[in-house]
């Protein structure tokens, strides 16, 4: 009977004995947060980035330092991200009440608010606005809170780390919402600024020799781990959790899903859940298991294949058959494929909305919805019979 301790956290930010490796990122990035300065760590989604983040800021904060995290993709505005950065000081922080007075004499109006949870929080009351006046105060409103950060942390000998998570965002809050953000670094002096991103082809362009952030910051480039060494510790954690795992589970477990950690511990769980009654786990296992999982979620890939246009359902399809040839005659056959004009407007969109990666090759980027398409979305309707693609 395996242990009721689940060994794989997915969806969550993950330390301790839930996280592994990156020991190089990790280091690196608690260099940065100990002094003022602008990191851009970067990399495919699901690849481990806020972790290592989260790993870091929990060592630097046993040495005092104060971390203040701002998820920029949920954010709808300047005036959203001003709110986020001083929510996002702890309410128990020593400084906050100095912090909130230096708030009020910027002339921004503070509140003590309850978090959904019930935790006391500092809360920004912002007017709003809109069009470009308001937009313009709304800049003003968080230029004024970031100041205040800058100069509590120099006056007060504060180490104050700012994560900006998924950062490129921005340019979605305000016209020349990047440039408004490069501005906004480069005023403060005291500050350091880790700023996390995972729309790989955004931030080239951004970072290109056209782009607002060119030259800016010192780049970490987080890749795959390892994947001998996360095979290993799949095994291991299986293993302490009670389920033995046949030799090669965790290898098996990587080829079905692809190398990024965030997937391989979903399916990794899948598989825990499956052998916790026997407390053994197969090769065998991960077929059936990734279906499982695929088939729990069905509802929301069914809502998302809803939402798209036939010739992105088309694209979709064709991809994730493992179609390289998305132009032949042959495959606008067998998957109602459109016109070529038609096939490189869906390519793109679906690119845009992080369904597909187009690199080397393009495929779809989550393996589980890839697998759903096969499973429940091929133009006959029959789940899909061949090897899946790798």
């Amino acid at each position: 009977m395996a242990s009721a301790e689940v060994p794989f956290r997915v969806g969550e930010q993950v330390t301790g004995e839930y996280f592994t490796d990156r020991s190089d990122e990790v280091a690196r990035i608690l260099r940065a947060m100990r002094e003022p300065t602008r990191l851009l760590v970067y990399g495919e989604r699901r690849q481990g980035k806020s972790s290592a983040i989260r790993q870091a800021g929990v060592r630097f904060m046993e040495e005092d330092g104060m971390l203040v995290w701002v998820d920029v993709a949920t954010a709808s505005g300047l005036d959203d991200l001003a709110r986020r950065l001083v929510a996002s000081v702890p309410y128990r922080w020593v400084w906050r009440e100095e912090l909130q007075a230096r708030l009020v004499r910027a002339s921004l109006r503070v509140e003590a608010r309850a978090d959904p949870n019930g935790n006391p929080v500092l809360s920004l009351v912002l007017g709003g606005g809109h069009g470009r006046a308001g937009e313009a105060r709304d800049r003003e409103d968080l230029e004024r809170a970031v100041r205040v950060l800058d100069d509590l942390a120099a006056e007060r000998k504060v180490r104050l780390s700012v994560v900006l998570d998924e950062f490129q965002q921005v340019t979605s809050l305000a016209d020349r919402g990047a440039w408004i953000l490069r501005d906004l670094l480069q005023t403060t002096h005291h500050l350091s600024w880790l700023c996390a991103g995972s729309r790989t082809a955004l931030i080239r362009d951004l970072i290109g020799p056209e782009g607002p952030f060119h030259r800016f910051f010192e780049p970490l480039n987080v890749r795959e781990i390892d994947p001998d060494h996360l095979a290993t510790w799949i095994e291991s954690r299986l293993e302490g959790a009670g389920v033995t795992p046949e030799e090669g589970l965790g290898r098996s477990i990587i080829g079905a899903v692809g190398s990024r950690t965030q997937d391989c511990l979903q399916l990794a769980r899948a598989v825990y859940t499956m052998g916790s009654a026997s407390g053994a786990a197969a090769g065998g296992d991960v077929a059936t298991a990734l279906r499982l999982s695929v088939l729990e979620d069905s509802d929301r890939f069914q809502t998302t294949w809803s939402d798209l246009a036939p010739s992105q359902r088309a694209v979709l399809r064709a991809v994730a058959a493992g179609v390289e040839q998305l132009y032949s005659r042959a495959s606008a056959m067998e998957f109602g494929l459109p016109t070529a004009g038609s096939i490189s407007r869906a390519v793109r969109a679906l690119v845009d909305r992080g369904y597909l990666t187009a690199d080397e090759t393009t495929r779809v980027d989550d393996p589980f919805f890839r697998e759903w398409i096969l499973l429940r979305a091929m133009p006959d309707g029959i789940p899909y019979g061949g090897d899946r693609p790798s």
